[in-house]
């Protein structure tokens, strides 16, 4: 019994390591079935949809051309649906008057011949299928630049199709088409251009274009041009008659507003600097060495300034812009103070024996005032028979004068730059306290005492030419500063409003 128990011992591990083996390996085997059982599956249901997808295309595409209208009746026309979606404006060029743009089109249409029941093809609704397989509508857009290819899409493109026929083309295209630019509110203008997408070759009897909506249009905008500012987007369905057949087209019209900040700040604000700066030529004394190179600087650079506006804008006789209209009137004052400065020069240095003539004196003295003496006395008699007087106004507003000189007890002399100076009845003159030289205010707020008799006695100063040129500086500085404060403000205004017309 001892000798055996080992033997049994080792008996028994045998059988259960052999136990726990088959174990393992029928639950090794039940997963294996499991995998093989769904991978099986899977490729069944693959193989039944690719066998669906195969045996809808083979009869869907069975004796189909693309190169014949889907319609069932040849008397129909086929409609076609467009919808734009704007990506980016990628460039205007004002004086090749070009539009650059990227956009996409949803195209859709009903093929007629493709139809099927998703019941019969287990329940596929719709598939892809590649341009060149299938009929699309011959459209171009227009009005297009030379040499630019006008097919929409490529060949290998790929399309949906639904159950119902429904087609749907969303091809993607750079657009480059001519624009008419108005100039005329530069750099503050705002551009409206129009393109068009229409078909090739057939008319209104076998393709007609309708839009769907243009809702989400500026929404899809995905990046904004840096100088302009697409404002809005509008579409119309127009008609075109052609060698006597009439085709349907799409119009869409762009509202375009230039972002006009970096122009203002540099040009516009410059340009307005330059013209304040060509007024000061007048400013500067006659006697300066620089007159003359302070005029002939803006005159330079006006003319370089216009130079630079040719390179941008188109050379258009059509619209006039404000702004070169502008620049060319300040070219032409500048150009006019710079000849009238040489003139001014030019009287300054005439020799004092050469006698000025009665109209500049003239001009002279109205600017500088007649000057007179006003005589005030207590005496009616002591202001009567003096040489060259004229009677002095009284309008019974109250005046302060200076008493210069006490040409007798009851009569002061007083001065002033005035012509007509304004006298009261009652002035207080306290004749036993004023000096001979009183040089003190004389105020009409005083009490009143008799009443005063006053005449006006002129006087005339020498004219010079030196007089003659700075009265010239004077009326000149003044005349050009309204005449630019006047141009810039009107021609900004007319920019801003867009009033201008030529």
């Amino acid at each position: 019994m001892t000798k055996r128990q080992p033997l049994s011992i080792v008996m028994f591990i045998k059988k259960h390591r052999a136990a726990t083996g088959f174990v393992k390996h029928r639950a090794t085997v039940l997963v294996i079935t499991f995998l093989v059982l769904v991978v099986g599956e899977a490729q069944g249901k693959v193989f039944r949809n690719s066998s669906a997808f195969y045996r809808l295309h083979s009869q869907v595409f069975s004796g189909y051309s693309p190169n014949i209208r889907p319609v069932r009746n040849a008397a129909k026309a086929s409609e076609v649906e467009l919808n734009l979606y704007i990506k980016s404006i990628v460039d205007i060029d004002v004086k090749a008057q070009r539009l650059s743009q990227v956009v996409y089109m949803d195209v859709t249409w009903k093929d007629e011949f493709i139809t099927w029941d998703p019941a019969d093809f287990d329940g596929v609704a719709n598939f892809l299928v590649k341009q060149k397989d299938i009929w699309t509508p011959d459209l171009m857009f227009g009005p297009h630049l030379s040499g630019q290819s006008l097919k929409l899409g490529h060949d290998d493109m790929l399309l949906m199709v639904w159950y119902d026929g429904r087609v749907s083309w969303t091809p993607d295209l750079t657009i480059e088409t001519t624009c008419s630019m108005d100039i005329t509110n530069y750099p503050f203008d705002e551009q409206r251009c129009t393109w068009s997408m229409y078909p090739w070759m057939s008319d209104n009897e076998h393709v007609k274009l309708s839009v769907r909506n243009l809702s989400g249009v500026l929404d899809m905008l995905i990046s904004e041009n840096a100088e302009w500012d697409l404002m809005d987007v509008s579409t119309q369905t127009c008609d075109f008659t052609s060698e006597h057949f009439e085709f349907s087209c799409i119009s869409f019209t762009y509202r375009i507003k230039r972002r006009a900040t970096f122009l203002v700040m540099t040009i516009c604000v410059p340009t307005v600097l330059l013209a304040v700066l060509s007024t000061m030529v007048f400013g500067l004394p006659v006697q300066s060495q620089e007159k003359i190179s302070l005029g002939v600087a803006p005159v330079l650079s006006f003319v370089l300034l216009l130079s630079v506006l040719v390179k941008v804008l188109p050379q258009s006789s059509l619209q006039t812009s404000v702004f070169v209209v502008y620049l060319v009137v300040l070219i032409v004052s500048s150009t006019s103070s710079v000849v009238l400065t040489v003139a001014i020069i030019s009287l300054y240095h005439r020799p004092d024996c050469l006698p000025v003539p009665p109209v500049f004196v003239s001009f002279v003295s109205f600017l500088k005032g007649s000057g007179c003496e006003h005589i005030v006395s207590k005496n009616r008699e002591s202001v009567v028979g003096l040489p060259d007087t004229m009677s002095c106004s009284q309008n019974g507003t109250r005046s302060t004068f200076m008493a210069d000189v006490r040409r007798s007890p009851d009569v002061y002399v007083f001065r002033s730059d005035f012509s007509s100076p304004a006298l009261e009845d009652d002035i207080s003159i306290d004749d036993a306290t004023r000096p001979t030289t009183d040089l003190d205010t004389k105020s009409t707020s005083g009490q009143s005492h008799s009443s005063l008799y006053c005449v006006c006695q002129s006087h005339k100063a020498e004219v010079t030419w030196r007089d003659v040129a700075a009265a010239c500086d004077y009326v000149l500085f003044r005349l050009f500063t309204s005449i630019v404060v006047i141009v810039t403000c009107v021609c900004f205004t007319m920019m801003n409003t867009g009033v201008w017309t030529l």
